[in-house]
């Protein structure tokens, strides 16, 4: 299981990239993870500027990271888990033909 999750990271002063987000009401950084779903270890995270919106380039985050798992772990099954924020079109896209091409193997 991955759970994937974006956060808000304050910053004060004029740090490069923070930028105000509404939803948190507050300038900063939202950066994005990947976690271990059992475990909870981070597997992975990106910064990105505050004002970026929750699925901002989310196939550009999970796409190597499935495939470098998919290498060392064959035969395991993965899931992806993440809040509606990521519910986008390029995101299942991107996993139903992955899948297709292990079906295909």
């Amino acid at each position: 299981m991955l759970d994937i999750d974006s956060s808000n990271s304050p910053t004060y002063g004029d740090q490069y990239g923070s930028s105000y987000n509404p939803h948190y009401g507050e300038n900063g950084y939202h950066p994005i993870f990947m976690f271990e779903g059992d475990t909870g270890d981070c597997l992975k995270a990106s910064l990105r500027a505050g004002n970026v919106y929750t699925s901002r380039q989310i196939v550009a985050f999970v796409g190597p990271e499935l495939k470098r798992l998919r290498k060392k772990y064959p035969h395991i099954k993965i899931i992806i888990r993440g809040d509606s924020g990521f519910a986008t079109p390029g995101l299942y896209d991107f996993v139903k033909n992955w899948a297709a091409e292990l079906c295909s193997v």
